[in-house]
């Protein structure tokens, strides 16, 4: 009986991890964001895309570059000024880069399956977006 539960455990473990990497270009559907296709999806947006640990980010993509943090405008929730973002290369070479006003960088595919738009590194997700809107002032 435990080496039965052990084979399903493995089965499901498996089966889980399949379901988990099918969303960075690691299978024929997943679909590459090119430049045009990266700027269309977060140029002058207010993105909540959420990682697969629950971290909720709520950011607004200015059109000239500008990346504002998403609050209430209150002073215990402040919107400001996050940093900066850009598309580096192009095709399916493309990237989205982020500077962080505390010196961080990140850069980062996109893959859009199924309808959902994925922030990946490599073939692992950083996050999904889970809705989008018009970004805010003074990015509009």
């Amino acid at each position: 009986m435990k080496s039965a539960l052990m084979v399903a455990g493995v089965v499901l473990a498996v089966g889980g991890m399949g379901e988990a990497f099918a969303l960075c270009g690691s299978v024929q559907s997943d679909n590459r964001l090119n430049q045009t296709q990266i700027g269309t999806a977060l140029s002058g947006k207010r993105i909540n895309a959420v990682a697969p640990g629950g971290e909720d980010w709520k950011e607004d993509h200015c059109a000239g570059g500008d990346l504002y943090k998403v609050g209430g405008g209150t002073a215990v929730d402040p919107r400001v000024k996050r940093g900066t973002w850009s598309i580096v290369g192009t095709g399916v070479n493309a990237t989205v880069r982020y500077a962080y006003t505390d010196g961080s960088t990140y850069t980062w595919s996109m893959y859009q399956t199924s309808g959902t738009t994925y922030f990946c590194n490599g073939s692992a997700e950083v996050a999904h977006i889970v809705t989008t809107g018009t970004a805010g002032t003074p990015c509009n």
